[in-house]
């Protein structure tokens, strides 16, 4: 009997002790969250370590679509594109049903990335960014929005409508400035400057004069990784301005800024270039060959063999230049297989999609077809229950009037109280 005295008083306090950590695990996850977004844009490997670090299983819903839509965008800017854009789906369309506009165009925006990025689907990832510009202007968000122009306007680049993309590089620029966004600004003048090189010599001076700016810029502000993507562009530019000891000096110094050694591939293959321009061919196979042990993209490494090969045969190696030929062009087949790979795959992703939705509009059709069915059948009783009162309200009336008709008639054949016998 103590025992259980002792005991009883002490539920209520076990039960309290689990709400309270139960919320405060809660809110230590929000705020994970919530500081993972915040660094995602300048330190999104910090991003990613603090989004692994939360299991969703203990998230409600809506917190654990945007775990899974911060996960994937924190993937995507470590390099760790997934293979496709289908597990942003369930994610959109649940913030889509929620109401939630800016949720919902964050993953419409990080699905164009990857649609892009990953699968070069150029149309339709500008489509995608269209509607994110619609929801980003609907909700109000000028630094997504700003965001949004600078991708577009890649993509109208690659696809060499140079108009649009110099328009749309302006407005992100403007948009960049307002909103005091150094990062999406520095971003901006590095594609930019790209988009001028493109446009042909008369430009370079221009775009040398935007990436000298976007250099020191970052420089100031501490921005390691936007100053090594200006010094990448800067040897790319002065390659083609055959200065090669400047380009061989920004691309050197990108190397040795650098700090994750399996991105090194992009400054070892510029390095290479420089060298090769220079006539300094056996520095440039070394730099080339590190470029390949990077283990770097199959473009990057095409782009290696293909230089490789044009050394040996300047060198009067040919079955060295043959070697690297042949590793060249098996390169460029393995690019092309992946890519009509990719594309199958995401056709029938996309046909599972549209199944996935037509089966949904027919259970929706039915569910609505059900309830028409239920309110015609309500309103037809209803009507029935109103005939059936009126009917009975009538059977009433008449019984009524034939009742007081024969009570009157009783009424008068009595004989009158004062009349006598």
């Amino acid at each position: 009997m103590i025992h259980d005295r002792v005991i009883k008083p002490l539920y209520p306090l076990c039960v309290l002790a689990v709400l309270l950590w139960t919320a405060c695990t809660h809110a230590d996850y929000s705020r994970r969250m919530v500081e993972a977004d915040r660094v995602m844009d300048l330190y999104p490997d910090s991003a990613l370590r603090l989004l692994q670090d939360i299991s969703p299983s203990n998230l409600d819903e809506g917190d654990r679509m945007r775990h899974r839509l911060l996960t994937v965008e924190a993937e995507c800017r470590n390099g760790q594109m997934p293979a496709s854009d289908s597990l942003l789906w369930p994610v959109i369309d649940y913030f889509h049903r929620a109401g939630d506009v800016f949720w919902e165009a964050r993953g419409e925006y990080n699905r164009g990335c990857i649609l892009y990025q990953n699968h070069r689907q150029a149309g339709q990832a500008l489509d995608i960014f269209q509607r994110v510009k619609a929801l980003m202007e609907q909700c109000g968000n000028t630094w997504w929005l700003g965001r949004t122009y600078g991708r577009m306007a890649y993509i109208y680049h690659s696809q060499g409508m140079f108009f649009q993309a110099d328009s749309l590089y302006k407005e992100t620029e403007q948009l960049a400035v307002q909103v005091g966004d150094t990062a999406l600004w520095l971003e901006t003048l590095d594609r930019r400057s790209i988009h001028l090189i493109a446009m042909g010599e008369e430009h370079y001076r221009e775009a040398e004069t935007q990436l000298l700016k976007a250099c020191q810029l970052a420089q100031r502000k501490l921005f390691l990784k936007n100053k090594i993507r200006c010094m990448l562009t800067l040897s790319q530019l002065y390659s083609y301005m055959e200065d090669g000891r400047r380009a061989l000096w920004f691309a050197r110094e990108a190397w040795l800024q650098e700090p994750d050694t399996t991105r090194k591939y992009m400054s070892g293959l510029l390095t290479g270039e420089a060298y090769y321009q220079l006539n300094r061919y056996d520095s440039a196979m070394v730099w080339l060959e590190k470029t390949i042990a990077c283990r770097p993209s199959l473009a990057v490494c095409s782009a290696a063999y293909m230089r490789l090969a044009d050394i040996a045969e300047e060198q009067g190696n040919a079955e060295k230049a043959l070697a690297y030929q042949k590793k060249y062009q098996q390169a460029e087949a393995e690019l092309t297989e992946q890519s009509q790979v990719t594309e199958i795959r995401l056709t029938e992703q996309s046909q599972v999609h549209q199944q996935e939705q037509a089966q949904m509009k027919l259970l929706i059709l039915i569910c609505l077809a059900a309830l028409a069915a239920l309110a015609v059948c309500i309103v037809l009783l209803l009507g029935w229950r109103a005939r059936e009162r009126k009917r009975l309200r009538g059977q009433m009336d008449t019984l009524m009037k034939y009742w007081w008709q024969e009570h009157r008639v009783l009424l008068s054949a009595e004989p009158s109280a004062a009349e006598p016998e």
